[in-house]
This record gives C-alpha cells, sequence and structure tokens, in this order.
C-alpha cells in the first residue's frame, strides 16, 4: 500500500505538471503596447484564472514579470492595475499567491538598498499596494496568519527607509473580501473548505518535507479525520446571527439619540449598521422560507423583527429630517 506521503507527492506532479500557456499571453497582452488597462480584458483574465486550478499562481507571476518589464515604461503600471483588480476580486486563492516570497521578491525587484529619492510612480505605486494589503487582508481576514510573508516585506521597506503613502478609505473598503451577508451553516463551511482547499493546492505544489507534512494535516481536516478539531458551525452561525441582530439595536439606538431634524445620511456609525441590516435581511428571509427546525426558525424571526424595526425607524427619522428640512 502506498504512503501518504508518496500519495502526495503524486498529485503534486499533477499539479505541477507544464499548462498551456494562453493565460501567460493573455496577460502579456494586457499589459504591453497598450496606453491603458483594459478592463474588459482584465476582467476575462480573472474570469480564466478562476476556472484554471494552477490560475492563481499562473497570473501572479505574470503580472510580476510584467511589472519589471522595462522595454515599454506605461507595461509596469498597467500590469499593477491589473494586480489590483485581481486582489479584489479573485480571494484566498490569489492572496495566498502574493503572500509568496517569490512573489514579493519579484514585486520589490526594483527597489534599491536606499529609497529612491524620485518619487518614481512605479515604486510608489507597490509601496502603497504593500501598505494597504498590511492593513486590510493582513488584518482583517480569516486567513491572516497564511500572509505573514506580506508584514515581512513592509517590515524589510520601512528598515530601509521607505516611506509608504497614505493610504484612501475607499480603497480600505473595495480590498476586502466581498461580504455575501448573512451565511448559512453550510455557506460557511463551504468557504471554510474553499479556503482549506487552495492551501492544499498550494502545498502540494511546493512539495518539500514540511509542506507535504501540513498537507496531510489539512487532508484529514476535510475528511472529518480528526474530530476534535472540526469546528462547531451551529455556533458560528448563531454567533452571527445575534452580532446582526446587535446591529439593528445599534442603529436603532443611534436614531433614537439623535436630536430630531439632523441628517442621518452622513454619520458614517449608522451608516454601517444600516449597511449590515440591508446586506443580511434577504438572507434571513430566504432562510426562514428553508428552514424546519423550531429553534432555528425562532432565532431568525427575532432577527428579522429587529432589522425590520430599525429600518422601519430609520426610514421614518430620515421622512421627518427631509420635511424639516424643506
Amino acid at each position: 500500500m502506498k504512503s501518504v506521503t508518496s500519495i502526495l507527492r503524486e498529485v503534486k506532479d499533477v499539479i505541477n505538471a507544464p499548462d498551456p500557456t494562453i493565460l501567460d499571453e493573455m496577460i502579456d497582452n494586457a499589459c504591453r503596447n497598450q496606453h491603458e488597462p483594459d478592463l474588459a480584458l482584465n476582467l476575462e483574465i480573472i474570469d480564466i484564472i478562476k476556472q484554471r486550478k494552477n490560475g492563481p499562481r499562473e497570473a501572479a507571476l505574470a503580472i510580476v514579470r510584467n511589472v519589471n518589464y522595462r522595454l515599454d515604461p506605461k507595461t509596469p503600471l498597467i500590469a499593477l492595475e491589473l494586480l489590483e483588480m485581481c486582489v479584489k476580486n479573485l480571494g484566498y486563492p490569489f492572496h495566498l499567491q502574493i503572500a509568496s516570497k517569490e512573489f514579493l521578491n519579484g514585486l520589490c525587484k526594483r527597489f534599491p538598498e536606499t529609497p529612491d529619492t524620485t518619487k518614481n510612480k512605479i515604486l510608489q505605486k507597490i509601496l502603497y499596494m504593500i501598505h494597504l494589503w498590511t492593513q486590510t487582508l493582513c488584518l482583517s481576514t480569516k486567513y491572516k496568519d497564511d500572509l505573514v510573508n506580506i508584514n515581512e516585506m513592509y517590515r524589510i521597506l520601512g528598515y530601509r527607509g521607505y516611506m509608504f503613502p497614505e493610504l484612501k478609505q475607499d480603497d480600505i473598503q473595495s480590498i476586502m473580501p466581498i461580504s455575501e451577508g448573512f451565511l448559512t451553516q453550510d455557506e460557511i463551511e463551504q468557504g471554510d473548505r474553499a479556503i482549506l482547499g487552495a492551501k492544499l493546492d498550494e502545498l502540494l505544489r511546493r512539495g518539500t518535507a514540511k509542506d507535504l507534512e501540513e498537507a496531510n494535516v489539512i487532508m484529514k481536516k476535510m475528511s472529518g479525520y480528526v474530530m476534535e478539531e472540526r469546528k462547531d458551525y451551529r455556533k458560528i452561525f448563531e454567533k452571527d446571527l445575534e452580532t446582526i441582530q446587535n446591529s439593528a439595536m445599534v442603529l436603532n439606538a443611534l436614531i433614537e439619540s439623535r436630536p430630531s431634524g439632523l441628517d442621518i445620511t452622513s454619520d458614517p456609525s449608522i451608516q454601517e449598521a444600516l449597511s449590515k441590516c440591508k446586506i443580511a435581511l434577504p438572507k434571513i428571509e430566504k432562510m426562514l422560507s428553508e428552514e424546519n427546525e423550531e429553534e432555528t426558525t425562532n432565532k431568525l424571526l427575532q432577527a428579522n423583527d429587529a432589522i425590520q424595526a430599525a429600518l422601519n425607524n430609520y426610514d421614518k427619522y430620515k421622512g421627518i429630517t427631509n420635511i424639516a428640512n424643506k
């Protein structure tokens, strides 16, 4: 009988088998000899990356190759625009690749040992992106422990004396993984399995003894073999439901404590709570139509009623304010 290690090595060989270079060619075409980014082509590239098993790694390396392309001064900046789109749209599988030492060393290949004082646009853009990743993905995602190399590159560049540009709030909000609203237990579990699957593929691709050992642990987790490490997705679901209900209560409290006649559409705390409620409501209503378990149904109804009351209160206050300001 084959050992687990030998089986993992065979899988690694399959993953690392040569692929057609169509994605490489498309990325080169999108970055080179262009006056500006081709949005339609970039979106097509993103779709293809999603379809290919090794797409995120292949794309990341092709993009960084174009960042270091020196025959056309526009190519690196266009490549960085494509990189931004990939980071925003491809989630963990791509984030895992931009956190690899191979990618980060390639991305920062242009940086001299001492800071470039000429305000080079390419270097400034890279500094901005690394700063953005450290303040978002490396802080707030559930897989931040897999992105430590980004923090290390940030530290190295800072130690050399490079100054990181100030971040824009819109960029901070847009780079975070898109919220799907309130998730069912199955959806939470599927999301975790997708992350584990992407990490497993990367470990098998690298194929060192340490990587294969970690891959073996992940395979056991995914198969349910290690029961004591299985997450209680029902508890996670109930905690998330409680958080949504608390957001509705916060929204109500903020509205009721606000003096009559003041504009609430520009209050960031109110708008944040409002956004969470609006995103969650359709999902909760759908769950109610499908749920058969009485206890879960009651908890969903409580959350639904709290959100509806908060939204009605918001609309009522907004209407009164609009009349008063006319």
